[in-house]
């Protein structure tokens, strides 16, 4: 006897909706977040936080996709959770470059050498924009001694659990 096996029950519609839910929700959050303090409050953000955008732009993408087109969830939730991972993986680099483990991989976070060359290519070595150091954190509220990078990180970390469970919790 042939059972009819569902590639998708109504389970799995529900847990990636859930999951592309989540991944809209929490990067909408999470760029509103960097846009309040780089707009409102004022601060500038170095080139790693910049950087630290994108993961979550992305991660916004494939929760739209995902919403928009529930055949493709399977690929928009493994994306959005890579995006999410990466962010992870940029946040514990930012957070080295704070606490001084590790130098900033980006030559704009750096002072420029001066000891070589003339007047005219010390000044071309300047960056065009003067950024905030990777190596000075942000905090995002006084009472909490945990830089804007670590409090991101460890989000990303949350959303990736939020919407691993209930996935796995189908098996």
């Amino acid at each position: 006897m042939i059972h009819n096996r569902r590639i998708f029950s109504q389970r799995r519609l529900h847990a990636a909706t859930i999951a592309s839910l989540s991944l809209v929700g929490a990067s909408i959050f999470a760029l509103l977040v960097a846009w309040w303090t780089q707009h409102i409050r004022g601060v500038v953000p170095c080139e790693l936080c910049f950087i630290e955008r994108w993961p979550w732009r992305v991660a916004l993408a494939a929760g739209l996709i995902g919403l928009l087109l529930p055949g493709l969830s399977v690929v928009t939730i493994a994306l959005g959770l890579f995006a999410l991972l990466v962010s992870v993986l940029l946040s514990v680099l930012h957070s080295g470059v704070e606490f001084g483990l590790w130098p900033s991989p980006f030559p704009s976070c750096h002072a420029p050498v001066l000891s070589i060359g003339s007047i005219t290519q010390r000044l071309a070595s300047m960056p065009m924009q003067a950024a905030k150091p990777c190596d000075a954190p942000t905090f995002l509220f006084d009472w909490l001694p945990v830089s804007m990078t670590t409090l991101g990180g460890f989000f990303a970390f949350i959303v990736m659990l939020f919407i691993i469970y209930p996935l796995n919790r189908r098996r």
